[in-house]
């Protein structure tokens, strides 16, 4: 796999770089549609959100230079195994985005003229997906942390911006709720608001049942999924 910048990393950096991609080529690309990947880059932190670990751009995995300098500091600690997960989830996003073309361009479509809502029914399946598929290699303490971030959050669902950020989180805390590390009954004990509970139990239980149907790239495969958030986007006026 191609590294377009190499020259932001030390040849220690580069070396377990590689071996990273090595091991994911032997053990799980080769089960996924990567037609057009162009590979990766290092880029400056700044070009991605402050909380962003990497990211799939006209297909290429962008990972930000001082987390990734970080990953490859020869430790093989957390840091490392986040890294080598953020990889893997952006390549899954290509394999993703070559089987499912048309909701992937409809939602660019629904970025670009601001119909967030529509657009966010999408972005939850896609990543409920890729996450799903990421799990084998999903590291535990990272799971943990995420789950105790949103369990602790104050949320306030008189306010419609934490009803939106919670739609953007739910493909992650669905998916890690059901991950191999982590009891989810033990977890969902902990979520003491009640709302936040019922919308997770309740859109865990529409992807599960999509997921197991034969999927079909078009909108209307995820209107029960949308109509759901739709029904509670509609507390908000």
């Amino acid at each position: 796999m191609n590294i377009t910048n190499k020259e932001k990393l030390t040849n220690g950096e580069l070396n377990i770089l590689e071996n990273l991609l090595q091991d994911l080529k032997e053990d799980y690309l080769y089960e996924l549609n990567l037609t057009g990947l162009k590979g990766i880059k290092i880029v400056f932190d700044n070009y991605l959100h402050s909380d962003s670990d990497g990211r799939l751009e006209n297909n290429e995995v962008l990972l930000p230079c001082s987390k990734t300098k970080k990953a490859l500091s020869n430790n093989y600690d957390d840091n490392y195994e986040s890294l080598k997960s953020t990889v893997y989830h952006e390549l899954i996003h290509l394999d993703f985005r070559n089987k499912y073309p048309n909701l992937h361009d409809l939602y660019d479509k629904l970025v670009i003229n601001e119909e967030y809502n529509k657009a966010v029914p999408i972005l939850i399946w896609v990543e409920f997906n890729v996450e799903s598929k990421n799990d084998v290699i999903y590291n535990g303490n990272v799971a943990k942390r995420y789950l105790d971030s949103i369990i602790n959050y104050k949320w306030d669902f008189s306010n419609e911006e934490d009803f939106k950020k919670l739609k953007k989180h739910l493909p992650y805390i669905i998916t890690r709720l059901n991950g191999k590390y982590l009891k989810k009954e033990e977890y969902l004990k902990q979520i003491k608001h009640e709302y936040l509970k019922k919308v997770v139990v309740e859109v865990e239980k529409i992807l599960y049942k999509l997921s197991k149907q034969e999927y079909i790239d078009d909108y209307a495969f995820i209107k029960e999924l949308c109509e759901y958030l739709d029904n509670e986007q509609s507390r908000y006026g």
